[in-house]
């Protein structure tokens, strides 16, 4: 916010706000979340690393409700949109862990297991969602282009190389390694894609036409499916 105004200084009315503000609430968690997660790794995990785990939850989901709100971007307020945020959010941490932890055990794997497997139905559940309640093509088209390879890749391959490691505990490392790289790389592709390619405005539409128009249909939405 600081580098985006031209009063800097004004980055402080992001805090003004929790009642109606998911932005606000999102602005708040972060200074704890960020020193808890300073002094965890300080301190070599403990409690702390719970209080961390349990605030950067809440930093999620607040930053999923961000998208939500945003009443003028079908491809955000999408009320499953919140379920993929959150189920992507864990499987990029369990993807993360893998890649900055070479010797994960076996229940680390077993939760990126199931992670990749909850953000793989959630984004099924997305698509179908959005495809039903309508939706500007471009962002239906941009969200398809990435079907197969969040499927290929997001999911299948790294399935399969956590099922190798499972199964191979000796080499597991290099295993899990670039099963936590797929996964990783596939929720930055989902978020990118969802942010930018996909965010088109809803735009607007005239249901109810004047008397003396020519004709008394509902408004068009032109370029929607």
């Amino acid at each position: 916010v600081w580098l985006e105004i031209g009063r800097p200084w004004r980055f402080l009315h992001v805090f003004f706000h929790p009642q109606t503000s998911w932005m606000t609430r999102e602005a708040l968690v972060a200074p704890p979340l960020l020193l808890s997660l300073a002094a965890a790794a300080w301190q070599g995990g403990g409690m702390l690393a719970v209080i961390v785990l349990l605030l950067a939850a809440v930093f999620v989901y607040c930053q999923a409700r961000m998208l939500r709100a945003s009443r003028g971007i079908p491809a955000w307020r999408a009320p499953r949109i919140v379920a993929l945020m959150l189920a992507t959010a864990l499987a990029e941490g369990s993807g993360a862990f893998l890649i900055l932890t070479p010797r994960a055990g076996a229940v680390m794997i077993v939760l990126a297991l199931v992670a990749v497997a909850l953000r793989s139905i959630a984004w099924t559940a997305y698509g179908r969602q959005l495809a039903q309640s309508g939706a500007p093509l471009g962002a239906l088209a941009a969200l398809r282009a990435i079907d197969m390879p969040v499927l290929a890749f997001g999911t299948v391959a790294p399935a399969a190389l956590l099922l190798a490691a499972l199964a191979f505990p000796a080499p597991a490392g290099p295993i899990a390694l670039a099963a936590g790289a797929l996964a990783l790389a596939a929720g930055w592709l989902i978020k990118l894609v969802i942010v930018t390619r996909a965010a088109f405005n809803q735009g607007f539409a005239l249901p109810h036409l004047p008397r003396l128009s020519p004709g008394r249909d509902a408004g068009a939405r032109p370029g929607w499916s």
